[in-house]
């Protein structure tokens, strides 16, 4: 595997403000992605509402992150196909802010070009914590729709994957996806579990890749609000 220039893989911050009273105590048991088209809003009665956030339109420094991550998202089932077979609360709706409805055979390219940049700005200032400094993609997990405007009080997971390798990408949001869907993951030791499990997934996909090994403890963390 070729060097990557990337010095780091990502942060990933458990930002933790209260408990999350709407979870469902069996948590969510499957993955769905949905397009949030315009000022449109969503409807409440998830399990978890996950956002794929991008600050500023690419760079030819990250438009392959972006790329890949807006492929993965795609490869992942559709919230209206699977619907049929989980309830909404044992759903983690995963969302994409864009200006238009892309058509139903779309691509990355496509997708990228009507991305909803404000928006994703805008949701992003719904966090009490301002930890993002770079451009993205930040991967966003909440109990509650994120409403513009408003500051989000709950509990979320905040997850930065700016620097992460673009080879990494798909690993790396497979297997949060793993995560979410295990029993009670959204209480505090298991979000930490999690920060573990991910750290652990990304080191065997990173070896050879000195730079990110190195990064890897102080980049994947857990944080305490107030920390």
């Amino acid at each position: 595997m070729t060097k990557t220039p990337f010095p780091t893989v990502c942060a990933l911050a458990l930002l933790l403000a209260g408990g999350c009273a709407t979870m469902p105590i069996k948590g969510v048991q499957e993955t769905g992605t949905d397009y949030l088209v315009g000022t449109q809003e969503q409807a409440p009665g998830y399990g978890l509402y996950s956002y794929v956030l991008f600050v500023s339109p690419p760079t030819e420094q990250n438009q392959e992150r972006y790329l890949k991550t807006i492929r993965t998202f795609l490869d992942w089932p559709k919230a209206g196909e699977a619907e049929p077979y989980f309830k909404p609360a044992r759903l983690n709706l995963t969302a994409l802010p864009v200006k238009d409805m892309p058509p139903e055979q779309t691509t990355a390219e496509e997708v990228l070009a009507i991305y909803n940049y404000p928006r994703a700005q805008a949701m992003l200032k719904c966090l009490p914590e301002q930890t993002w400094q770079a451009s993205g993609p930040f991967l966003v997990s909440v109990c509650q729709p994120l409403r513009v405007g408003d500051i989000y009080e709950e509990h979320y997971l905040f997850q930065d994957l700016s620097r992460v390798p673009p080879d990494l990408i798909r690993l790396w949001m497979d297997d949060f996806k793993k995560q979410v869907a295990k029993p009670r993951f959204w209480e505090t030791d298991a979000l930490r579990e999690t920060a573990k499990a991910l750290r652990t997934a990304v080191a065997i996909a990173a070896q050879g890749l000195p730079d990110v090994l190195a990064g890897l403890q102080a980049w994947i963390k857990v944080a305490q609000k107030g920390e």
